[in-house]
């Protein structure tokens, strides 16, 4: 399914998704990352004590910020991508 054609069903089904998948345990993100399109549901549904781990495993492995900059994890206080 296109979501442009239907937005209302698309928002109906993800959000039905994600309850279910929470309802199991899970999580929207896996090993594959969140995306461009995803980082303020990141940041919505991550523990931010996890986020915080994130940001400086990120900064371990990446201290000049070059490997795909600005698109990894949420900001601390917003959706924006750091």
């Amino acid at each position: 399914m296109d979501p442009s054609a239907n937005p209302e069903l698309a928002q109906r089904v993800s959000a039905a998704i994600d309850e279910e998948t929470r309802r199991a345990g899970g999580s929207f993100s896996a090993e594959h990352g969140i995306g461009q399109v995803y980082p303020a549901k990141l940041a919505a549904e991550k523990d931010p004590a996890a986020l915080a781990a994130m940001r400086k495993i990120k900064r371990a492995l990446d201290p000049r910020g070059i490997m795909n900059p600005g698109k990894m994890l949420p900001g601390p206080a917003s959706g924006t991508a750091r």
